[in-house]
């Protein structure tokens, strides 16, 4: 059974502490950062990658995939949160807060450690600035395959 621990403040230490990793420096020095909506936390998943913290709305619907993410956070000892809209308000980037937020831990790995030959198409990006170009970059990617 998960341990979900209830947040209706804003100004909740632990909520604090998500909020400041959307600063550079606070994302440099912690390691960490923040994934927003239940399909970036899903794909993450898929990929090895277990949140540290899983926040949630307390009025979101707990369907199978927002309880994978909730049971296999817990089972590696991730924090659940379970949070008011408030604080919702608070942490999300997004005109329309999303229901579900994750924080990872950064994965590095050597440039020298790629080999082009194990896929047709590589993409590089370097201080990317704008987080909706990134989107779009994303978008383009994935509708070529």
């Amino acid at each position: 059974m998960a341990r979900i621990e209830h947040i209706t403040s804003p100004s909740n230490p632990k909520i604090k502490a998500i909020n400041s990793l959307f600063i550079r420096k606070f994302r440099k020095e912690s390691g960490l950062f923040v994934a927003e909506g239940l399909r970036s936390i899903i794909e993450a998943l898929n990929c090895g990658s277990i949140p540290e913290q899983l926040v949630f709305a307390e009025d979101a619907d707990i369907g199978p995939e927002l309880q994978r993410a909730i049971d296999e956070t817990s089972a590696r000892g991730g924090l659940c949160l379970k949070v008011g809209e408030a604080v919702l308000e608070k942490l999300s980037r997004k005109e329309n807060p999303q229901m579900v937020m994750g924080v990872f831990k950064q994965k590095y790995g050597r440039i020298e450690d790629i080999n082009p030959a194990n896929s047709k198409c590589w993409v590089a990006l370097e201080e990317v600035r704008d987080p909706g170009n990134l989107g779009t970059i994303i978008r383009t990617i994935d509708g070529v395959g």
